[in-house]
């Protein structure tokens, strides 16, 4: 597993939002995660993320359905 911190850039002001990755409890990272929040808000429904970890390219997506 591996945590990513950031900064979020855009918001819809209700379940989704995009943030730009500044970094990772392994070391720098950069990128953009855009994330979708179920209709509570509390779970996360999808995320997409891509951008770069020291020298590898990383991209994934998350969906609960």
């Amino acid at each position: 597993m591996i945590t990513f911190y950031g900064v979020v850039e855009r918001s819809d002001g209700n379940r989704e939002f995009s943030m730009r990755i500044t970094g990772s409890d392994r070391g720098h990272a950069q990128g953009r995660a855009d994330v979708r929040l179920n209709r509570d808000r509390n779970e996360v429904e999808v995320i997409s993320m891509n951008g770069r970890m020291g020298r590898n390219n990383f991209t994934g997506t998350f969906s609960r359905n």
